[in-house]
């Protein structure tokens, strides 16, 4: 008959194999982010019966069900799917499902590593054990484990039974018999020697006139350039330096920007930093010196290396971020609108706009002769740098320059291209990113939050990469946003909790399966700030007013996050339960939600959720809010009895 489209019917029909199904089909059709499609594969990996076995025997069989797309994002929900039936079908194997994904992930990474002739350096068994370090919910799987997964990988490639018979066939119409496997062994033995030959006799001998010998791989420009890039550093940058004349400028930075380039494509990570840190030098944008068209040229070469091996700079993005930080001050100044720390200063102590350099009231940084000072970044000197007239006309003048020459789209452009960056480069620029905002940040009376904004547009626009690159960038993020929230600046720390917010948001968007932690992870910033001593009042209870906001708007998608809602919402209760009936009463409506909309969360989150309202039960500030919460406990306790 017909197939439905009913998902379970489609599923069923994807596992006949009597009817020879193109299994690359099958894997494409699983892999889209479709409902029906995504349906579909549920119903397929739920029809999978993985008691009992090992996770690899388990991988295998459901890979020999369709083929793996080429696509990282259809991969992603496959094994998530997978690993969720796993540990349904196998409570206690490990932690939680995220463990059992991550391991899925790595297996099939290193089935490409191991069996792929076009790479080269191959993953070594210690390598497989250390990328597999702390996934079991922070603590690590035992090593024999670990090693023996990697043993079967090794030994016994993931492939398609499909594949292996047609390997075999081939072999077999190659060579029948010894005798015939004999000769063709002969004959490959002579072939070698045959190229090698050929090989020595293309070297260069001493009877020989020519001084070269033609390169036959392009790795061969890796050891050259190990030994002659130090003196092309050193002649680029005494030229550049010494050199006005638009036809030598011009050639020096393209000179930097071929050197930039190959050290980049090699890997060579401290040849790369020499000589992105010494472009960065020559734009003047981290030192207090006039600009000529050579530096406004060098800044353009260094946007034009960002845009074009943001994939290989690595750490030498803290090189460019950092000039981009400081042209982004320029521009402001430029076209006279108000710098960052002017929005995040109380009515006493605000400072003039740049252009108003007469009466300012004393501060840490401004006593003496009322002179503004800063920090000067990257390679120049990490203290506070008086700012005199002179200094100040210089910035005017450059604000100038690169105002009418470099367009302030540029730098949007250069953020917004973080989508195409691979991911441990899009790793590389948030860390970067981040030690550039900190920076920005250290400042108390004049702090800059350009660099914190643009980390909540690279999140917010890279939130739909592959679950483990984005708990990647979410470490560096969440540490990040910890520290600003705990700025002595109390502006600053709620800047940072309603950036949080706003991401949360959209990350309580998506949806989450059973046995899976990533909304926890996601939320436990707010929880770190709630639990941290000395941090402002106002600022906990902003975090409460956020969590009562997500609450109330995304309460069907919750999921693991309730656990750190609650946390959160315990710690409001033994911070103001004494004394501030507001934020109690906001944090009960949470509480409160849950248990009147959707009582089943609550069940599902009951030691937590008993532990909160025991705790809004001692409440002195409402003594309605202490009554309520003694009648939920008493249903919780008929619930239980039940």
């Amino acid at each position: 008959g017909f197939v439905t489209n009913d998902p379970k019917a489609l599923a069923d029909f994807f596992q006949n194999q009597e009817l020879g199904l193109d299994k690359t089909a099958i894997g494409e059709y699983l892999g889209e982010d479709k409902p029906l499609n995504k349906a579909t594969l549920y119903a397929l990996a739920d029809a999978q019966d993985f008691r009992g076995e090992d996770l690899d025997a388990c991988l295998r069989s459901f890979l020999s069900l369709f083929r793996l797309p080429g696509e990282a994002q259809k991969i992603d929900r496959m094994m998530e799917k997978f690993a969720e039936r796993y540990c349904s079908d196998n409570p206690g194997k490990f932690a939680n499902a995220d463990c059992a994904f991550v391991l899925s992930f790595s297996m099939i990474m290193l089935q490409t590593d191991l069996h792929n002739p076009g790479i080269k350096n191959k993953m070594t068994k210690a390598e497989f054990v250390r990328n597999n370090r702390n996934i079991n919910d922070g603590q690590d799987l035992p090593r024999e484990y670990l090693e023996s997964l990697y043993d079967g990988v090794a030994g016994n490639p993931i492939t398609l039974k499909e594949d292996d018979e047609i390997r075999s066939k081939l072999d077999s119409q190659a060579a029948q018999g010894a005798t015939q496997k004999h000769e063709l062994f002969a004959r490959e033995t002579e072939s070698i020697v045959q190229r090698s030959t050929d090989m020595m006799k293309q070297k260069v001998s001493k009877h020989k006139t020519t001084a070269y010998v033609l390169a036959q791989s392009v790795e061969h420009v890796r050891p050259l350039f190990e030994v002659a890039c130090w003196p092309y550093l050193a002649t680029l940058a005494v030229l550049l330096e010494m050199q006005d004349s638009p036809a030598s400028v011009e050639l020096c930075i393209e000179g930097f920007k071929h050197c930039i380039r190959i050290a980049a494509r090699f890997d060579m990570d401290t040849e790369r930093d020499a000589f992105v840190s010494s472009l960065a030098k020559f734009t003047y944008l981290i030192t207090i010196k006039e600009m000529k068209q050579k530096n406004i040229e060098c800044i353009k070469a260094l946007f034009a290396i960002g845009l074009s091996e943001g994939n290989s700079l690595g750490p030498s993005w803290q090189y460019v971020l950092h000039c981009i930080s400081q042209l982004e001050r320029l521009h402001l100044i430029g076209s006279k609108s108000r710098e960052d720390f002017q929005f995040f200063q109380g009515e006493d102590d605000q400072f003039p706009q740049p252009s108003a350099v007469g009466q300012r009231s004393a501060s840490v940084s401004t006593i003496g002769n009322q002179v503004l000072k800063r920090r000067a970044h990257g390679l120049g000197v990490s203290a506070l740098v008086p700012l005199g007239s002179d200094d100040r006309q210089v910035e005017l003048v450059n604000s100038e320059s690169v105002l009418a020459q470099i367009d302030a789209a540029q730098i949007e452009l250069l953020f917004n291209r973080s989508t195409t960056l691979g991911s441990n480069a899009i790793v590389h620029f948030v860390t970067q990113l981040a030690r550039v905002s900190k920076e920005e940040l250290a400042l108390v009376d004049q702090p800059r939050i350009f660099s914190l904004q643009k980390l909540v547009e690279v999140a917010a626009n890279n939130m739909d990469r592959i679950r483990l690159v984005w708990q990647r960038i979410w470490r560096v993020l969440s540490k990040h946003f910890i520290e600003a929230a705990s700025h002595p600046n109390m502006r600053i720390c709620m800047y940072a909790i309603d950036s949080l917010r706003q991401l949360a948001m959209k990350f309580l968007e998506k949806d989450e399966l059973s046995n899976f932690n990533f909304q926890s992870d996601f939320l436990q910033p707010f929880e770190v700030v709630m639990g941290m001593a000395g941090i402002n009042r106002d600022i906990k209870d902003l975090v409460v007013s956020s969590i009562s906001n997500m609450v109330h708007m995304r309460i069907n998608n919750i999921k693991s996050g309730w656990k750190t809602v609650f946390h959160i919402l315990h710690t409001a209760t033994l911070d103001h339960g004494g004394d501030n009936e507001a934020i109690t009463t906001c944090a009960f409506t949470c509480i409160e939600k849950v248990i009147e909309v959707n009582y089943p969360l609550f069940v599902e989150n009951l030691s937590d959720g008993i532990r909160t309202l025991l705790a809004f039960g001692q409440c002195k500030a409402v003594s309605a809010i202490s009554l309520k919460s003694v009648s939920y406990l008493l249903q919780a306790a008929e619930y239980l009895a039940d």
